[in-house]
């Protein structure tokens, strides 16, 4: 298992992969639509600004320190609902993006870099103290996998944009693939829409650049995810690259997108698939 110092520079080097992508785009590149509804590549940039130099640094620089008090101009914790926080992130990247202007990109790469150093001065006991956080409170090691999931999909989110051969990073797959059950359980815990009185069916997604496979199966108008089950047949097998399974379940695609660009194929009863693809984008 990587340390939280090697953590700390697979998140550099994707901060700086990106940037280095940014510095090629034109302005009116950062003017297009992203991939993101809501924000253009400039303001999706401006996010990712926006979160390191306010809620991160700023929480883990106090919670360090004992202070669980909001980041200025942020919510006490765990007093507004998702959709609040929603609207709350969206227009905080529009007014970044502006005030930010030409400086954009140049203090995306500042942040990043004054992130990274403050991690690494982190003492070993720093790592699991309280910070905080809109809706609950995180020790310190949980903004690493936040990083790079921000990082990296928002990454996505503009490159896909400049052409259809975005992909994900090696470095990021397995911090992205690791939080997977946590960013679902909101999904998984949502009504399946099949009956419940019919038999459990599994899908099972297997990858062809990764030992491990996952199962959702669907029982009693549930879906639970696992790691395969040895001896349980799957009713339907999707076989893809990780990159695929980590934008499908982060709902950057869909399973009918992905099966039509051929990044998987189904092995099995395929008329479960639209289903769960329907519940899954849904979630």
């Amino acid at each position: 298992m990587s340390s939280n110092f090697d953590r700390v520079k697979a998140i550099e080097t994707e901060a700086e992969g990106l940037g280095r992508f940014l510095e090629g785009l034109r302005p009116e590149d950062l003017e297009r639509r992203s991939a993101c509804e809501a924000w253009t590549v400039g303001e999706v940039v401006a996010h990712l600004v926006e979160r390191i130099a306010e809620p991160y640094m700023d929480a883990i620089s106090r919670g360090i320190k004992g202070d669980l008090s909001p980041t200025k101009g942020f919510p006490e914790m765990n007093t507004v609902d998702q959709a609040w926080l929603s609207e709350f992130n969206i227009q905080r990247a529009i007014d970044h993006c502006a005030a930010l202007g030409d400086g954009l990109i140049t203090a995306f790469r500042s942040r990043y870099a004054e992130f990274c150093e403050l991690l690494r001065s982190l003492e070993p006991d720093d790592w699991d103290k309280p910070c905080y956080g809109s809706r609950v409170s995180r020790s310190v090691e949980r903004f690493i996998p936040i990083t790079m999931q921000e990082l990296a999909l928002h990454g996505w989110d503009i490159r896909s944009r400049f052409g259809s051969s975005a992909r994900l990073s090696r470095e990021s797959l397995p911090l992205l693939i690791d939080v997977i059950p946590n960013m679902l359980r909101h999904v998984l815990a949502t009504e399946f829409p099949r009956d419940s009185k019919m038999a459990p069916v599994t899908l099972r997604f297997e990858f062809v650049d990764q030992p491990a496979a996952t199962d959702f199966t669907i029982e009693e108008g549930r879906c639970r995810m696992a790691p395969r089950e040895v001896g349980r047949k799957a009713d339907v097998t999707l076989t893809m690259d990780a990159d695929t399974y980590v934008l499908l379940m982060y709902r950057r695609i869909s399973l009918e997108e992905a099966i039509k660009l051929g990044k998987l194929q189904p092995q099995g009863d395929s008329s479960l698939i639209p289903a769960f693809d329907g519940w899954l984008q849904r979630g």
